[in-house]
């Protein structure tokens, strides 16, 4: 009788066991694994008439073609609802009629691309050398302006410049000048001029 029962109770179990199974709810799939995000397109830069700005530069052409302006840096982060182009280690030219007259370096150059007229803005260590004048100058924060055909026709340098040129030295607070440093105004300026040693020959 014992054993019976005991044989009855497994087989209610086993009968118990089977109908779970079958009986259950629908089972889940398992999860699909996630796919890969879709690679991002670079957005296209804004297009702006007479300037282009690619991956790391900008500049601006004349009608013609010929340059007028090119900046560029080692990173380069851009705004475009603001028309902003912000260079670090950055550098830039200045053209004449095709031919560049002024080159900068800085820690950062940042350009107003879509203002009207666009303006550029150097800070930090900033230098500037000039070619063809043989002129170069030094200034903690330089800014230059454009005319209204994006052609860079003032520099304006603050902060405490200094201006070199072969042996003559000039110290100011503040210099303008147009892009060939050939018209130059200055604020609380001195210069020195240094003149070769000259070593006297002795009589006999």
């Amino acid at each position: 009788m014992g054993a019976w029962a005991y044989g009855r109770v497994g087989v209610v179990m086993a009968v118990g066991l089977a109908l779970l199974g079958g009986c259950g709810g629908p089972v889940t799939p398992p999860p699909k694994p996630a796919l890969p995000p879709k690679a991002q397109k670079d957005k296209k830069p804004k297009e702006i008439p007479g300037m282009s700005l690619t991956e790391g530069e900008i500049s601006a052409s004349a009608p013609d073609g010929r340059p007028l302006w090119k900046a560029t840096g080692k990173t380069i982060k851009t705004d475009e609802e603001k028309g902003i182009a912000l260079f670090t280690q950055g550098s830039c030219q200045l053209f004449d009629k095709g031919v560049m007259t002024l080159r900068f370096q800085a820690d950062t150059i940042e350009v107003h691309y879509d203002a009207q007229p666009p303006t550029m803005s150097l800070k930090g260590n900033v230098v500037a050398q000039s070619p063809k004048e043989g002129w170069s100058f030094r200034a903690p924060q330089v800014r230059a302006v454009c005319d209204n055909n994006k052609r860079f026709e003032k520099v304006i340098a603050e902060q405490g410049v200094r201006l070199e040129k072969a042996n003559l030295k000039i110290q100011a607070a503040k210099m303008t000048t147009d892009v060939q440093l050939k018209r130059m105004t200055m604020e609380d300026a001195h210069g020195t001029l240094e003149l070769p040693s000259l070593s006297a020959k002795r009589s006999r």
